[in-house]
């Protein structure tokens, strides 16, 4: 689950960077991606380390910023976060 988790969080990652352009959202989206990979890494070196529920709390906190991330990606596609739409999109 660790290496899902890890995965996701590095394409979420690389993806919310690049839909963001510049200011506080583009901030915000770089630091969850770097908390998201940070926490994946975590969860996959500690299984020696820690108990089953601090590794499934730290499972759900990596789920949790990897669907934020893609929401926030969704919404900068969509413009429903202020910006211009990506071009190309065909919503209505």
């Amino acid at each position: 689950m660790a290496w899902l988790g890890l995965a996701l969080g590095m394409i979420v990652t690389a993806v919310g960077g690049w839909i963001t352009q510049s200011g506080a959202v583009a901030r915000l989206v770089t630091v969850v991606g770097i908390l998201a990979v940070a926490m994946g890494i975590l969860a996959l070196v500690s299984e020696n380390v820690l108990d089953v529920a601090a590794r499934e709390g730290l499972l759900v906190a990596l789920l949790a910023a990897v669907v934020f991330l893609w929401a926030a990606a969704i919404l900068r596609h969509a413009g429903s976060d202020g910006s211009p739409a990506v071009s190309g999109c065909s919503c209505a």
